[in-house]
């Protein structure tokens, strides 16, 4: 099967010394086996906060890994995505910026990361379009496993200063974007 990134082979694999076959399907692309290494999904639940004052304070929290099956073809496609974010959203304005002579001017500069942006929204989400692999960010939190402990009070991200602090809404914007 020939596709924006040639040619696709659905064997059986060994990945982490998990034999995975053609049975499992990739979670990103359900066409295609899942012979590539599995997307980490991380999500924790916060426990007891002890302690005074920050820094003073602790806050205990449970982590929990979640590995959702993935095709090579799709690793590829996800990391094209993430290097034309990259592109769009830090370099193409550094250079633009560089070209142009913005002394003092927020409104340019700001228009130049929208610009940034945009452009890269659409880059990539034209790639995820053509190539038919669903985007990390939007379809990983669907899966089963993921969905189960979504139920039981855990939220996204790897700590707990992720979503009890001003740090969570950087996190995640970021996260959005990339």
């Amino acid at each position: 099967m020939g596709d924006i990134f040639g040619e696709i082979d659905a064997g059986v694999t060994s990945v982490n010394k998990v034999i995975i076959g053609p049975k499992e399907k990739c979670f990103f692309k359900p066409t295609l086996a899942a012979d590539g290494k599995p997307y980490t999904y991380s999500l924790h639940k916060t426990g007891r906060i002890k302690g005074g004052t920050y820094p003073m304070g602790s806050v205990s929290y449970h982590t929990k890994y979640i590995e959702i099956p993935r095709s090579k073809y799709a690793k590829k496609v996800h990391l094209t995505a993430l290097g034309i974010k990259v592109l769009t959203v830090v370099v193409l304005p550094m250079l633009l910026y560089m070209g142009l002579e913005l002394n003092n001017q927020p409104v340019l500069l700001l228009m130049l990361f929208g610009s940034g942006v945009l452009t890269g929204f659409v880059l990539v989400y034209g790639l995820y379009w053509k190539s038919k692999v669903k985007p990390i960010f939007r379809h990983a939190r669907t899966f089963p496993e993921v969905q189960k402990y979504l139920k039981k009070g855990y939220a996204t991200g790897p700590h707990a200063m992720i979503t009890s602090t001003p740090v969570g809404l950087v996190y995640h914007l970021v996260r959005w974007v990339f």
